[in-house]
Parts: structure tokens; sequence; C-alpha cells
């Protein structure tokens, strides 16, 4: 699946789906399929048709991608194998034989363990290896497959560029498109509809590019003759067969160049087409269909087709995935929500919608399965396919070494240095984002009453990586309390992230804490408070902008009678980073000044860091708190916590 995150392996430009893959799709079970099965496409060893989904006759191992087309249907496991299944009639199983149609399935005659990707729509298939090259297979009567002829292929073969650069491929019923490592489009096959985007009908059995050109194509997805195409910025583009309004321009003309949607917005972010449909959701969470909708495949609880983007009955947004499939006047959709629940509507005869019926359906529903593990959900003619998985873990095929990894559901993968360590990038290069905090101050020094320690400073950015690289991650430890010493900086490919000052010093009544670190700046002055309650610390310094900072030291406690001592003043909170992250200062000390009971500690300002709210993992990087009293002056000395590395990869 394309996402807009990608990186440079091994000399090419690849997706992060490419190479990192969930756990759990090493688990058993999670391989799908129901719906009409009259020529085996379900897999199962039968042709019989499911209204429930059931499980391929390998048993559903390992699956990573799969894709259906014309009563046929592929796959891809985790091992990099490529299996294929159901009808055979132009020999589009890619196993050398024709007409001969398989109810299990079997592997192309390629065999091979690095493809990455597969698609089909009508008779034929592209697949794409992890080596760049492209492959294709099948029915060839417009030149689908590329390879400037138009007889069918029963075995892989690849397009006449012989290139090894392909990102993406997405197969119409008689056209081919798909997207290089250089972000350019090409098209080729049938185009009496403009389906190739070169302002033609004139089909090509080569590839061309679109008219509009450009290298800043992300991912396509293509129907039976019309193509759709989001571009880096956001914005969704659509041409070739525009009858029933599938093109979603609100009107029903061909159009042979590239166009955006009535609906315009730069936040499209994945789209997904079969027959004479399509559907996209946005980077907002709303999903939008157009097209025809004979048997509510768009879920709008109506039988009208529409030539502009309309939302489905349920609305809101919460929908991560979409997978259209069906046939002429019979289209079924399937959409996974971020819950990881399944939803289904369309065209329900042969039990296409999962739910134990035939029924057809205008507004989504669940498959009789329910459950909120499903990764991925997409469409054949007539037959549905999904996988599943636990949504527990998430590792690499070839990950940068150091570090712990953990997971977030805000869509981020999360590599965290709690020590100093080594970043060694293994093949690995390009951008990535990442927070540095530091090590906080430590409390007051004194022992009487000096302030808590700032935070360490927080630093959010980006920095770029190189292949077989090795850096150095230096994660600073926090100050002492007895010294008053500040925390040391954090740094990460020479980008620093100051430590906390230290707290306050004064031997009077009253010295406040030390400011939290900012960028390029630390502030570990002594306090110069007055006897009284201590004041709060206040807001760090930012750096980057308002949204990056640390909180002060807290002030320090009131002089109090025998066992009295009042708190030392909160360290001040820092400000939000990634919507949950800031560090606080340390609390002030108490004082006592008879010196016969403990005062009170100062409370530290508060400090979190996790992948999103309710997630969040114990923060290390706060100031120390303040002595805890006069008459107890070797406890509480309030040393602050050490700093933490924190590197961010998108996986969605």
């Amino acid at each position: 699946m394309a996402t807009k995150f990608r990186f440079n392996y091994n000399n090419q430009t690849v997706d992060f789906e490419d190479y990192f893959v969930r756990t759990d799709n090493f688990l058993q079970g999670n391989l799908w399929l129901w719906g009409y099965n009259g020529n085996a496409q379900l897999g199962d060893n039968s042709t019989t048709s499911r209204s429930s989904p059931v499980q391929s006759i390998t048993g559903g191992i390992n699956w990573r991608q799969v894709a259906g087309g014309y009563y046929s249907s592929y796959g891809i496991k985790t091992d990099g194998t490529l299996w294929c299944w159901g009808i055979n009639g132009y020999g589009q199983l890619g196993d050398n034989t024709r007409y001969v149609s398989k109810s299990s399935p079997v592997q192309t005659i390629m065999g091979g363990t690095n493809w990455t990707q597969v698609s089909s729509n009508g008779a034929h298939v592209g697949a794409i290896r992890s080596d760049g090259t492209l492959w294709m297979w099948g029915h060839n009567n417009n030149g689908q497959l590329g390879d400037n002829t138009t007889a069918p292929k029963s075995s892989p073969v690849q397009t006449i560029t012989y290139t090894a650069d392909w990102k993406q491929v997405s197969c119409g019923y008689w056209h081919t498109a798909a997207i290089k490592t250089d972000g350019s489009l090409w098209c080729w096959g049938h185009n009496a509809y403009g389906n190739l985007g070169d302002n033609t009908i004139v089909k090509k059995s080569s590839p061309v590019q679109t008219v509009a050109g450009g290298t800043n194509w992300l991912s396509i997805a293509s129907n039976f003759y019309s193509n759709f195409a989001i571009k880096t910025d956001g914005t969704l583009w659509v041409w070739g067969y525009g009858y029933l309004g599938q093109l979603g321009v609100n009107s029903t003309a061909n159009i042979s160049s590239p166009v955006q949607t009535i609906a315009g917005g730069t936040n499209w972010k994945q789209a997904s087409a079969f027959a004479y449909n399509a559907g996209a959701i946005k980077t907002d969470g709303t999903l939008w269909m157009w097209g025809t909708n004979t048997n509510g495949e768009l879920g709008d609880n109506t039988i009208i087709h529409r030539s502009s983007p309309v939302q489905t009955i349920a609305g809101g947004n919460i929908w991560k995935q979409i997978g259209c499939g069906g046939s002429s006047g019979q289209g079924t959709t399937g959409a996974i929500k971020i819950d990881g629940t399944l939803w289904l509507w369309g065209y329900g005869s042969n039990g296409g919608l999962g739910d134990n019926t035939t029924v057809s359906k205008s507004s989504p529903v669940q498959t009789i399965m329910g459950g909120n593990n499903w990764k991925s959900v997409a469409g054949a003619r007539l037959p549905m396919m999904a996988i599943t998985y636990n949504d527990t873990l998430i590792f690499p095929v070839s990950l940068p070494t150091g570090g712990a990894i953990t997971l977030g559901t805000d869509g981020y993968m999360y590599h965290t240095f709690a020590s100093t360590s080594t970043f060694s990038t293994n093949g690995f290069s390009g951008d990535v984002d990442y927070l540095i905090v530091a090590g906080g101050g430590g409390g007051g020094g004194n022992p009487y009453h000096g302030g808590g320690g700032g935070a360490g400073g927080l630093l959010n950015s980006r920095t770029t990586v190189t292949s077989g690289t090795s850096y150095t991650v230096t994660v600073g430890g926090g100050g002492t309390g007895v010294t008053a010493t500040s925390g040391s900086n954090s740094s990460f490919n020479s980008l620093t992230a100051i430590g906390g000052g230290s707290g306050g010093q004064s031997d009077s009544a009253g010295g406040n804490g030390g400011s939290g670190g900012g960028c390029g700046t630390r502030n570990s002055t002594v306090g110069t408070g007055t006897s009284g309650q201590g004041n709060n610390g206040g807001i760090g310094y930012c750096c980057n902008g308002p949204n990056y900072g640390s909180g002060g030291g807290g002030g320090a406690g009131s002089v109090g009678g025998p066992g009295t001592g009042t708190s030392g003043g909160a360290g001040g909170s820092g400000l939000l980073v990634w919507g949950n992250y800031y560090a606080g200062g340390g609390g002030g000390s108490a004082y006592d000044c008879a010196c016969s009971g403990a005062g009170g500690s100062g409370i530290g300002g508060a400090g979190a860091y996790g992948p999103g709210a309710g997630n969040g993992v114990a923060y290390t990087g706060s100031g120390g708190g303040g002595r805890d009293s006069r008459g107890a002056e070797n406890k509480g000395s309030g040393n602050g916590g050490s700093g933490i590395v924190v590197i961010r990869y998108k996986y969605q």
C-alpha cells in the first residue's frame, strides 16, 4: 500500500509499507474470502459460494496483500511468494497453463520470494518485485501487458521498458497504470475512453505518460476503464470512462486527460475502484463514494447513481481503508474503520456482504465474523477478501538498529533510546521525524530550601540519515540535587537538546529554581527569591515555534514553625509536543527552621511521553524536586530525570 512516507533502501526509493510489516501478519488465520465462487476464486478447493468468510485451502497463513480480478484472486505472503487461484482462460494464473482453473492457490511459474505488490481487475495481472521490476501476464487483446504485443501470456513477462524502477501497479479491465520510483505515472492498453490520460483515444501496447506528466504521483487505483490517482500534495485526479458518473466530476462525459474531482481538496489519502464506481478516504477520516449505485454500493441508503462524491449514510471521520469490488450493476464495497471493524454494503447475492445472507444492503453492515482486527479489504469480480491482524506490534524487515520499538495508535512507530547507543542504518536512508528530550536539572543544592531544577529541553525536528552509516545517539543524564548540577544534553545526528538548569542555591530563604532547557540556551543561575511561599516555575524556553518548551523549576518553600514546613512551588509544565509530549520542572523544597520535622517536598510539573493521549510512557526528563527540609538535609535531594531520544516513523 502506498503511503506518503518513502525512503531510500539499497539505492531505490521504496515505501514504508514495502519493508515494514506487522508481526501479526505471521499469525494463522489472517486471509478470509467470501461471496461468489463459481470459478473457485475463493481458493477453498470448491466452487460453492459463501455468505460468511472462509479461508483458502492453504490455511490463510502469512498473507500480506491480496487483489482480485475477473473471477480470479491473487495474494502475496509475508515471505514474498506470490499465489494465484480461480479462472485461467487467458493464463492469468501465471503458471504457464491456460483454460485450467485452480480451486486452491498455486504459484506463478517464476516462483521467487521477492514479490511486493500485485494488482488485477480484468483477466490480466501486474506485479512488482523488490528489485523494482514489473511483470505482467494474462489477457493482452489491447496491449495491456505493455510488452509491445497483443498476444496473451500464461507466464510473467516484463513490460517493453525492462526497467527496475517501478513502485506501484494498478490494472483496469483492459488497461494498466503504474507509478515509478521517481513519481512519474505511466499507462498502456485500452484507450477508447481516454483511459490512458494521454489526451488521445488510441490504444498503446507500451507505456506512455499521461498528458499531465509530473513526478509527484503517489498512488493510483483503476476500475474497468477509468483511473483515480493521488498526488503527493493530496489532490485527487481522475480520467477515462465517465458514464454513470464514476469520475466524480458532476458529469457523465469521458475525459482523456487527468482532472480533479468536483470535490477538489488537498487531503485525499487513499482511493479504490472496481467496475463502474469508486471511493476514497480523506486524511480527516471521511469516506466518499461516487459512480453506479444499482445495489446500494455507494452506501448512502439509496440506489441512485452519483456523479459527484457523497458520504456513506454512516458518515463520520472514522474510516481507515476502502476496497471496491463487483461487476457492472453488481458492485460491493468494503471499508475498515480506525477501530479495526470491517463494514460492507452493496450487492449481496451469493453472500458478497459476508453477513450470512444473500440480501443487498445500501448502508454499511458488518460481516458475520464481527471483530476489530481487520487490516485490509479488497474486492474482485463479485467475491470480497480481507486480511486480519491483532494490531499489537510492528517490526521492519530492515530496521535501523539500536533502541526499543513501540507502535502508537496514532499511526507512528516510535524508536526509543533511553541510554547512549549507536543508530546503524543498515541500508536505510531518508528523512526521519524525531523527538529529543534532554535530562532535567537537579534540585536545590543548599541544605535548606533551594528550588527545583528545570526540565530538559524538547526539540522536535527532522533530519536525514545516510544508508550504511552509524550515528551516535547521546542521551543526557539528569543533574544531581546535592551539588545542584544541571542536566546534560541529548543529541542525535549533530542536533542537540539542552539539559535543564539546576535549582536555586540561595542560603537565604527562598531560592527559585532554574529555568527549563531550550534549544541552545540553558539557565542555571542562582535563584534570588525571598522568604515566603515559593513561586511556581514558569514556562521554559521554546524552540522551533511555540509548541516545544519545558517547564522551569519551582520556587523554595516558606519558613515555618517546628514540623510545619510547607511545600515548595510546583514546577511549571512544558508545552505540548505531538499532542502529549512535555516536560515539567522540579518542585521547590520546603524549609523547616526548627530542624525538628520534615518539610513538605515540592511537586514537579507534569511530564509524559507517549504516542497519543491515554497511551503515554513514563517520562524521565523532568526536573528534580527540591531538598526535603533543613532537618533532613541528606534526603530528598531532587535529582533530575535522565533524558530520552525518540525517533518517529510514519507507517500509515
